[in-house]
C-alpha cells in the first residue's frame, strides 16, 4: 500500500517545485538587486564624504580652493571604485553657512544606477550629499 501511495505522489513534487520556482527566483533576484543597489549607494556616499573631507581640510594657500579640491577628490574616489558619471550625472560642490558664522563645504553627487538583474524595480538615479565644516574659515571661498 505504501508503494502505491508513493507512485501517485511522484509527479506532485515536480508540480509543486514548478509552482514555487518562479517565486523563489523573484525573491532571490530581489535580494541580489537590492544588495547591489545598497552596495553601490554606500560607495557613492563614501565618495561624497571623502570629497567633502578633502575640501574641508585643504590649505587654500598651497592646494587650491576647497571646492576644487573637493570636486577632484570626489571624482577620484568614484573612478577608483569603478563608477563613472553619465551625461546627466554631476558632482556639485559649494560652501554653505552652518549658522553662527561657520562655513561648511557641501558635496552632492547625482549618478545613474543600472540594476544588476532588473527583476525588481529599483531607483534609476542615486543622489547623495555630504557636508563637512571647513577648518580654514578665513580662506573658504570657492570662487
Amino acid at each position: 500500500m505504501i508503494t502505491v501511495a508513493r507512485r501517485h505522489r511522484r509527479g506532485a513534487q515536480a508540480v509543486e517545485f514548478a509552482m514555487l520556482a518562479p517565486v523563489l527566483v523573484m525573491l532571490t533576484g530581489g535580494v541580489v538587486d537590492y544588495s547591489w543597489y545598497f552596495s553601490e549607494r554606500q560607495t557613492v556616499i563614501a565618495a561624497a564624504r571623502d570629497g567633502a573631507r578633502a575640501g574641508a581640510i585643504v590649505d587654500s594657500e598651497y592646494d587650491g580652493t576647497p571646492c576644487s579640491v573637493a570636486a577632484a577628490s570626489t571624482q577620484e574616489a568614484l573612478t577608483a571604485s569603478g563608477l563613472a558619471l553619465d551625461a546627466d550625472g554631476e558632482i556639485s560642490v559649494r560652501t554653505v553657512s552652518l549658522g553662527g558664522g561657520d562655513l561648511a563645504i557641501e558635496v552632492e553627487i547625482d549618478i545613474a544606477y543600472t540594476a544588476l538583474m532588473g527583476l525588481i524595480p529599483t531607483p534609476d538615479r542615486q543622489v547623495v550629499k555630504s557636508v563637512q565644516r571647513l577648518e580654514d574659515q578665513l580662506n573658504a571661498s570657492c570662487g
